[in-house]
């Protein structure tokens, strides 16, 4: 058996010895090769791209229109290659256009992943585990096939460098040529052109590689062009709690993760999925509020900002006051656990503790579970006086690796996808596996609440509950997150929110329930916490429509 394995490595290192000898006989002029390597990149990686286009313009009707809206996406990408070319040695440049469009190329067809400048910062801030969970044999076979097959051809090609002067003049002049092909082609589609551009300009975030280099860029021009300076920028001023207070406050706030309010049966959702909190009395779930943003390095950061959502600053907030500096100002003793991938810088300047492993996580199997960050944590109340805040970070309903985020014995919906490659599920079987997600959750929070209800008569207690964002589980052909967020459907945005309070809270339960069904955002959360807590500053904004009323 050995023998038979060496032979067939042997003979297939031969036949792959034997091809690139032959590739070492071509010979090709390097503007050809930028030009065979473009196109192959287009067709390769931009199926989304072209299904999209056929979807809003159907082909029986639109035949000459698709044509040219084809030649002005390609024409683009092309155009970038040879201005980057201008600085980067053709076959670098090629080989990391190869990478980046077979893996981006891969996200964006089977999930309808779009890589903005956000879903960068999202990428860099991941850590490992989420990574790679992302990673799948098909993924690795669409790298081999389109990035490590293709570069290892161009670098055993003969590519014909012409002199400087001649090279430079050949690339003008395709780029004249280029760039006079999409203006005849948005001259003679003017009229379909102009309402594509008004209406359907989002189709350009789908193109690969032309949007993830324009994205990187962005970044690249944000990172050269910011401020050095550091300095931390406070906003609070006055700070200061009542004279006079019947009682600490104790409050917990737990930061959700991919949850979607329409997969919550408390509101609605055909499903039993909150078998537990569905019957806890003195618990609201509001059915109508929006997220900062699609992905949690924006969402998290924000929802803990003074910054409206529309002028929040994702480099600026880590930097500037949050609502956890101002708590701190009024001696709120404040507690951060994660299970997730970090705060996003928000608990930079609070106590911070590390759940996604074993030494603090006595729930892991080999997962380690949100209940994981109960553990314990009477300790830390009973040693420590006065008002507390304790925020709990979940892992959630983390994708596409929905079968890891619970228990096996969550596992009530069935059949649940048990891979991440989601291509290869039913629609339905990944629906199963994200509401057994949220199962979890539900026993989770019903588990938090069973826990603060010992502190009743110590503290008044309150638990808030809100997701960073939501989930697209292939409505349209997009799954996961982190679409720009004027383009992303309510899935991605539409989030649960849940307010409980022990007997002892100082929300007035029935009063508030009167806000259940109006429209809420994260922008809300800093306010509620100054409420609740009865702080006084300058950041407390009476005007501001509520998310709770006070008892008193």
């Amino acid at each position: 058996m050995l023998k038979n394995l060496k032979a067939f490595a042997l003979s297939n290192k031969l036949n792959i010895l034997t091809m690139l000898k032959i590739f070492n006989k071509v010979n090709i002029p390097e503007i050809s090769l930028i030009l065979l390597s473009a196109i192959f990149i287009f067709l390769s990686h931009n199926q989304t791209l072209l299904n999209k286009i056929i979807e809003i313009y159907p082909v029986a009707d639109n035949r000459i229109f698709i044509i040219f809206l084809v030649i002005i996406f390609f024409n683009i990408s092309f155009i970038e290659v040879i201005l980057f070319s201008l600085i980067i040695p053709t076959r670098i440049l090629l080989t990391f256009l190869f990478f980046i469009s077979a893996s981006f190329g891969y996200f964006s067809d089977q999930y309808g992943v779009v890589f903005d400048d956000i879903m960068f910062v999202n990428i860099f801030q991941s850590n490992v585990s989420e990574s790679l969970g992302l990673v799948s044999h098909t993924l690795l076979i669409n790298i081999i096939l389109f990035a490590i097959i293709p570069s290892t051809i161009i670098w055993n090609i003969n590519v014909i460098y012409p002199k400087k002067l001649k090279g430079f003049i050949y690339k003008l002049i395709a780029l004249a040529v280029l760039i006079i092909l999409i203006v005849v082609s948005i001259y003679f589609s003017s009229a379909n052109f102009a309402s594509f551009i008004r209406e359907h300009k989002a189709l350009k975030t789908y193109a690969i590689p032309s949007y993830p280099i324009y994205s990187l860029s962005k970044i690249v021009k944000k990172f050269l062009t910011s401020p050095l300076s550091t300095k931390y920028k406070q906003i609070s001023t006055n700070v200061s709690l009542p004279k006079y207070e019947e009682g600490s406050e104790l409050v917990v706030l737990i930061i959700g993760e991919t949850a979607r309010a329409d997969h919550f049966s408390l509101n609605g959702y055909d499903r039993p999925t909150n078998p537990y909190l569905g019957k806890v009395p003195n618990l609201i779930s509001y059915t109508n509020v929006e997220s900062c943003g699609t992905t949690t390095a924006v969402s998290v950061p924000c929802m803990f900002s003074y910054e409206s959502s529309d002028k929040f600053n994702r480099a600026e907030s880590a930097r500037t006051e949050n609502i956890l500096d101002t708590l701190i100002k009024a001696n709120v003793n404040i507690l951060w656990r994660d299970n997730n991938s970090d705060s996003k810088h928000v608990a930079d300047r609070v106590t911070y503790q590390d759940f996604k492993t074993t030494e603090l996580n006595p729930v892991c199997n080999p997962e380690c579970r949100d209940e994981g960050m109960l553990h314990d944590l009477d300790s830390y109340i009973d040693s420590n006086k006065g008002n507390k805040l304790i925020v709990l970070h979940q892992m959630g309903s983390h994708g596409p690796e929905y079968f890891k985020r619970y228990p096996k014995k969550f596992e009530k919906f069935t059949p649940a996808c048990q891979t991440n490659e989601l291509n290869q599920c039913t629609r339905q079987e990944i629906i199963n596996a994200y509401d057994n997600t949220i199962l979890y959750t539900d026993y989770f929070l019903h588990k938090t609440i069973n826990f603060l209800k010992s502190y009743k008569d110590k503290y008044e207690v309150t638990l808030i509950y809100v997701s960073d964002h939501g989930e697209s589980l292939g409505e349209n052909g997009i799954y996961l997150h982190g679409m720009p967020k004027s383009i992303a459907p309510a899935s991605q945005t539409h989030i649960p929110l849940i307010i409980w309070g022990a007997e002892s809270t100082d929300v007035d339960i029935q009063k508030t329930l009167s806000l259940r069904d109006l429209h809420h955002s994260h922008d809300k959360l800093p306010n509620t916490l100054l409420e609740l807590f009865e702080v006084t500053s300058n950041v407390h904004d009476d005007s501001q429509s509520k998310l709770i009323y006070r008892l008193h």
